[in-house]
Parts: structure tokens; C-alpha cells; sequence
């Protein structure tokens, strides 16, 4: 995996799951599975985005 391509990636699932949390703090979702949901995605995404960014910083450390 390119590093570069590795970090962009990591930072836009990042920034999505910080969107999903955004979402999830505001009022406009009423029900509590939505909220759940979007909790969930949100925790998701950063830990996929954390993971990319680990994974391309260890692939090129070891390279």
C-alpha cells in the first residue's frame, strides 16, 4: 500500500466518522436506534481510519 495513499485514506474515514458523530450529537435524530446507529458508524469509521493510518505508517517504517 502507497503511504500517502494509506494516510488519505485513514484521515477521509476520519473525518467521515467525525461527521456521523456530529450527526449524532445533534437534535435531528429522534430515535434511539438512530442515534445508536450513527454512534456506531461513527466508532467504526474511526477506528477504520485509525487502523489505515496505522497500518500504512508501520508498512513504511518496515519497508
Amino acid at each position: 500500500m502507497n503511504t500517502l495513499a494509506g494516510m488519505a485514506s485513514g484521515l477521509g474515514a476520519i473525518i467521515l466518522g467525525a461527521s456521523f458523530l456530529r450527526l449524532a450529537r445533534s437534535d435531528s435524530s429522534e430515535r434511539l436506534y438512530l442515534v445508536a446507529l450513527e454512534y456506531g458508524f461513527a466508532l467504526a469509521l474511526f477506528v477504520a481510519g485509525l487502523g489505515f493510518i496505522f497500518v500504512s505508517a508501520l508498512d513504511s517504517v518496515l519497508a
